[in-house]
């Protein structure tokens, strides 16, 4: 399974989010639904030599017709990704974990000419999965 499809099942299992393509997208960002959260996978670390483990970098992107709609499904999201353990250890599945760093609080990325309101974040993610 692919790391952005563990993500979206987490916040749905999480009951932040309704599924896959329905108000959750990967790697790309619909026309619509207006409300909806895209998961895109960019650039992270090269393979370690001397372990399984790999860093992989993920933006959340947030869109609604309110801003503040935008930014509070941002936050809930973001939430589910801070660890109670010093590990920052997050288990996405049964199966599958992952170290989860975020890299900064949500901000307004843009607006864009339906007056949709795009909130964006950025995570690091150490994981063993090679996807």
């Amino acid at each position: 399974m692919s790391l952005l499809l563990l993500l979206v099942e987490y916040c749905v299992a999480n009951g932040v989010l309704v599924g896959d393509g329905e108000d959750a997208f990967r790697d790309y960002m619909p026309e619509i639904p207006d409300a909806l959260v895209t998961f895109h996978e960019y650039a992270g670390d090269q393979l370690s030599l001397l372990t399984s483990a790999v860093h992989r970098s993920v933006q959340v992107k947030v869109r609604d017709t309110s801003a503040e709609a935008a930014r509070n499904k941002a936050l809930q999201i973001l939430q589910l990704f801070i660890s109670e353990s010093e590990s920052r250890r997050v288990d996405f599945s049964e199966n599958a974990w992952g170290q989860v760093y975020i890299r900064q609080l949500p901000f307004k990325l843009q607006q864009d000419s339906s007056n949709r309101v795009t909130y964006c974040f950025n995570l690091g993610i150490t994981t063993n999965i090679l996807e």
